[in-house]
C-alpha cells in the first residue's frame, strides 16, 4: 500500500527571473581549475550518445542523421527505491527528451534540421560496466523509444512485483489537457507494454519526474501539476508566453476492475495554489498559430517537494518562487490554501529552483535545498547583433534547515553554500543529494550552471548542517559524439545511483546542447555519462588468508580483505555461483572458516563481501585442501616475490613429504602474462603486463599424493628514473598533470 509517497519534478531547463549579472564565461580558465578526481572518476569514458542514424561521410555535410538528447533522468521510484526493472541488482535509468533529424552534423556550417519533436522516453539498464540502452520499443527516426510522454514516474502499477512506467502525455496544442499512459514491464519479454489511461485537465508541457504523494490520507498517490495562465503575455522581443501561475492537485483514483490504483487521477483539480507572482520566465512559449512550443530549452520544469515538514504525519508542499520558496502546510485533507502559505527567502533572493529535500543535520526532520540556475536558452541573451552572453545568477545554493518546533508552525533557517558561485567563473546549476563518502551524512552534488561546461562538483556534508568546499570533477566529454567536439553542451540534470553495484553512490550527468555556437536551431546529440565513485577500493579477499587445510586436521582461519572502508566491519557469504566449501568446513558471516575437511582438492571459491552502507564486491580465491598424513606433499616457498614488466623472472618451487618424483602443475587461476610453470616447478619468463595475478599450484608425487599452494605475483613497472638534472617540465598543468623528464630523455 502507498503510505508516504515521494516524487520530484526533475527537469533542469529553466530561465532566470532575478536581475541578471552580465559575466562572460572564460571556459579555458574554468576547466583548468578542475580538481584531479580523487572521489569520482571522469565520466568521459562511459559517455553514451544515442544515435538513430549516424552521419556517414563522405561527404558529411550531406549525410542524414538522427539523434536523441535527454533533458530529465530518473533513477528512483515513487517509494524512493532504485529503479530496477529486470531485478538484476543493478539500478536502471529512465530518460525523457527529444529526437532531432538533420543533415550536416559535424560540419562547420549550420546543419539543416528536418525534424524535431519532444516527449520521448528511453530506458538504460545498469550492469557491472555501466549502462546499456534498450534496443526494443517503437522506432522513431531510427531511435528505439520505450515510452512516450514528457512527465514520468516509476511504480508497480499492476501489482505483479515489477516496476512499471507511468507517463503524462500532452493532449492539447493550445492549452491544458493531458492523459496518462501505463508502460507495463513484461519480465518474460523483457520489454514494456503500452496501456492508455485516463484524461485530466492538467498541463503536460514539461520534462521530468511527476510529483506524487498521498496528500489526503486515502493511501492512493496524488499528483502535483504545474498550472499556467490561458492568456498570453507579449514579451519585449515579440514572443508570446503563457505565464506560470502556480500548481494544482489532482487526486489519485482507484480502478474499479483492478481494485487498486493503476496510475489514473481525477479529471479536474482538487485544489489550486498560486505563485506569489506569475512568471513569464517559467512560462510556455507560443509559436505560430497560437500553438504551444515544443522546444525543450524554452519549456523549463519547476520542481516541487512533498514531505512531512512539520511532523504531523501529513505531506506538506514546498514550491519554488522567483526569490525563495513557499511552504504550504497540509491540514490533513490535502486542501492546501493560499492563506496558510509560509514564504522563506533564498540566499541572494535568487530563484528557488532545483528544489529537493533531505535530512542534512540528522535530526530526523526534512530539510530543503535549492540552486538558482537551470540551463535554458532564456539565459543566453543577445547583447549585440553578433554577441550572445550567458546571464545566469551567481547566487549560492540555499540550504533550509528545518527548525519547526513540535506541534508548531513550519520554520527554517537559511544556510548559503558557495558551491560554484565564486570568482565569477561558475554558477550553481542542477543539484543531487546522496552520501557519496559513506560517512552516513548527506552530501551535495551540483552541476556547473554554465552553457559550456563539463564539470560537476561534490560538497561534503558533516551531518550537522555544515558543508565543505566544492571538489570539482569532469562529468562527460564533448568528444563522445565522435563527430564534432566543437559542439558545447550543458549539464541539464544530475542523478545518483549505485550503477555498478559496488556499494558506492555514482553520479550520472545528462548533457544537452544549449549554445551550439552555430545557428540557434542547431542541436547536438545528447550525452549521458556515469562518474563512478572511487572513494574506496572494491574489497577483495587477501589470498594470503586462504592458507591450505589438510584432510582430517582441524582448521580455523579468518578471511582478510584488502580495500573497502577501514572504519566499517566486513560481512562474508558464498556467492550463489560459487562451488561449496570443502566438506566439513563452514564459514561465519564474519569470515571465519572452521571445521575439519574430509576431502582433498583445490576449491575455487567466490565470496560476496559487503560493509554496512558502504563498499561491496565479489572476490575469488582458492582454498587448497591437502591429503591427510602420511604422504602429504608440502610446496615451498610460502610466498613468491614480485616482478617487473620487461625484466626476466625466475623462481623455483620445491616439494617435501612426497614419495618419488613430484610433478608441478597449475590447478587454478592464471600466471602473469609471459610466465610459465614447468613440470619440475620452475616459474620463468619475461612478464609483459603489469598488475596482480593469483593462482594455485599442485604438486603430485609418484603414488598420487597431492599438495597445493596458493600464490600471488604482482608485476610492476620499471621505476621512474631519478631526476639527474638538468631536467625539463612540459605540459599545461591542466587537471594537475605535468610531464617531467631528464634532459637525456629518461
Amino acid at each position: 500500500m502507498f503510505t508516504h509517497l515521494f516524487g520530484r519534478l526533475t527537469n533542469r531547463t529553466s530561465s532566470q527571473a532575478t536581475p541578471r549579472r552580465r559575466v562572460a564565461l572564460n571556459l579555458a580558465r574554468l576547466e583548468e581549475r578542475c580538481v584531479p578526481a580523487v572521489l569520482m572518476e571522469s565520466g568521459a569514458p562511459t559517455s553514451v550518445p544515442t544515435w538513430g542514424i549516424q552521419p556517414t561521410p563522405p561527404p558529411i555535410d550531406s549525410a542524414l542523421n538522427s539523434l536523441f538528447y535527454a533533458v530529465s533522468i530518473g533513477t528512483k521510484d515513487i517509494h524512493n527505491q532504485p529503479v530496477d526493472f529486470n531485478q538484476d541488482g543493478y539500478p536502471d535509468l529512465v530518460q525523457t527528451g527529444a529526437i532531432d533529424e538533420q543533415i550536416g552534423y559535424g560540419t562547420k556550417t549550420d546543419p539543416i534540421n528536418a525534424f524535431s519533436r519532444g516527449g520521448f522516453g528511453k530506458v538504460a539498464f545498469g550492469g557491472p560496466n555501466g549502462l546499456t540502452y534498450s534496443t526494443t520499443g517503437t522506432p522513431n527516426h531510427g531511435i528505439a523509444v520505450q515510452f512516450t510522454g514528457s512527465f514520468f514516474a516509476v511504480a508497480d502499477l499492476n501489482e505483479d512485483g515489477f516496476q512499471d512506467i507511468l507517463s503524462l502525455n500532452n493532449a492539447s496544442q493550445t492549452g491544458a489537457g493531458a492523459h496518462t499512459v501505463r508502460h507495463l514491464w513484461d519480465p518474460v519479454q523483457q520489454s514494456f507494454t503500452k496501456v492508455d489511461g485516463g484524461a485530466l485537465d492538467a498541463w503536460a508541457d514539461r520534462y521530468g519526474q511527476l510529483t506524487l504523494g498521498d496528500v489526503n490520507g486515502d493511501l492512493i498517490p496524488d499528483l502535483i501539476s504545474q498550472n499556467y495562465s490561458t492568456t498570453p503575455v507579449v514579451l519585449p522581443d515579440g514572443y508570446q508566453v503563457l505565464p506560470m501561475i502556480g500548481f494544482q492537485v489532482y487526486l489519485g483514483i482507484s480502478d474499479p476492475s483492478a481494485g487498486h490504483w493503476v496510475g489514473d487521477f481525477a479529471s479536474t483539480a482538487y485544489t489550486t495554489i498560486n505563485l506569489r507572482q506569475p512568471s513569464t520566465a517559467w512560462g510556455i512559449e507560443f509559436v505560430a498559430s497560437n500553438r504551444k512550443s515544443d522546444t525543450i530549452a524554452n519549456t523549463p520544469v519547476v520542481n516541487t517537494v512533498l514531505a512531512d515538514l512539520n511532523g504531523d504525519g501529513s505531506l506538506d508542499l514546498a514550491i519554488p518562487e522567483a526569490d525563495g520558496i513557499t511552504v504550504f502546510p497540509n491540514p490533513g485533507d490535502g486542501k492546501f490554501t493560499q492563506p496558510s502559505a509560509l514564504f522563506f527567502q533564498t540566499a541572494g533572493s535568487a530563484n528557488g529552483l532545483n528544489l529537493t529535500s533531505g535530512d542534512f543535520n540528522n535530526d530526523g526532520k526534512t530539510d530543503l535545498a535549492t540552486s538558482p540556475n537551470i540551463v535554458s536558452l532564456a539565459l543566453l541573451v543577445d547583447i549585440s547583433p553578433n554577441i550572445r552572453q550567458w546571464q545566469a545568477s551567481n547566487a549560492p545554493i540555499s540550504i533550509f534547515l528545518n527548525t519547526t518546533p513540535s506541534g508548531g508552525a513550519n520554520n527554517f533557517s537559511l544556510t548559503p553554500i558557495t558551491g560554484f558561485a565564486k570568482d565569477s567563473f561558475g554558477w550553481n546549476g542542477t543539484i543531487a543529494l546522496a552520501d557519496f563518502n559513506g560517512d552516513g551524512n548527506l552530501d551535495l552534488g551540483v552541476a556547473n550552471g554554465s552553457s559550456q561546461s563539463t564539470l560537476f562538483g561534490i560538497v561534503e556534508g558533516d551531518g550537522k548542517g555544515n558543508f565543505g568546499t566544492i571538489k570539482q570533477y569532469i562529468g562527460y566529454s564533448n568528444e563522445a559524439d565522435g563527430y564534432d567536439p566543437n559542439y558545447k553542451r550543458a549539464i541539464a540534470y544530475l542523478n545518483t545511483a549505485d550503477f555498478n553495484n559496488d556499494g558506492q553512490i555514482d553520479i550520472t550527468p545528462s548533457a544537452l546542447n544549449i549554445d551550439s555556437g552555430k545557428s540557434p536551431g542547431s542541436v547536438a546529440v545528447g550525452i549521458t555519462a556515469i562518474s563512478f565513485n572511487k572513494t574506496f577500493a572494491t574489497p577483495v579477499i587477501n589470498i594470503a588468508s586462504l592458507v591450505p587445510a589438510t584432510v582430517g586436521q582441524p582448521y580455523t582461519q579468518q578471511l582478510l580483505v584488502t580495500g573497502g572502508d577501514p572504519s566499517k566491519p566486513f560481512s562474508f557469504a558464498l556467492n550463489a555461483q560459487s562451488v561449496p566449501l570443502p566438506a566439513g568446513l563452514t564459514m561465519s558471516p564474519t569470515g571465519l572458516i572452521t571445521g575439519t575437511p574430509t576431502q582433498p582438492g583445490p576449491f575455487q571459491l567466490t565470496f560476496n563481501i559487503s560493509q554496512p552502507s558502504g563498499p561491496k564486491g565479489t572476490s575469488m580465491g582458492t582454498l587448497p585442501v591437502n591429503n591427510s598424513q602420511p604422504g602429504v606433499v608440502v610446496i615451498s616457498p610460502a610466498s613468491l616475490p614480485g616482478g617487473t614488466a620487461g625484466v626476466a623472472y625466475s623462481q623455483l618451487l620445491t616439494a617435501t613429504g612426497g614419495t618419488g618424483a613430484v610433478n608441478f602443475a597449475l590447478s587454478a587461476g592464471t600466471l602473469p602474462a609471459g610466465l610459465t610453470l614447468s613440470f619440475n616447478g620452475l616459474i620463468s619468463g619475461t612478464p609483459t603486463n603489469t598488475g596482480p595475478s593469483s593462482f594455485t599450484v599442485s604438486a603430485t608425487d609418484s603414488v598420487g599424493n597431492v599438495g597445493y599452494a596458493q600464490y600471488g605475483i604482482t608485476i610492476g613497472t620499471n621505476p621512474t628514473p631519478p631526476l639527474a638534472g638538468p631536467f625539463i617540465a612540459a605540459g599545461s598543468g591542466q587537471g594537475g598533470l605535468v610531464s617531467i623528464f631528464n634532459a637525456n630523455g629518461t
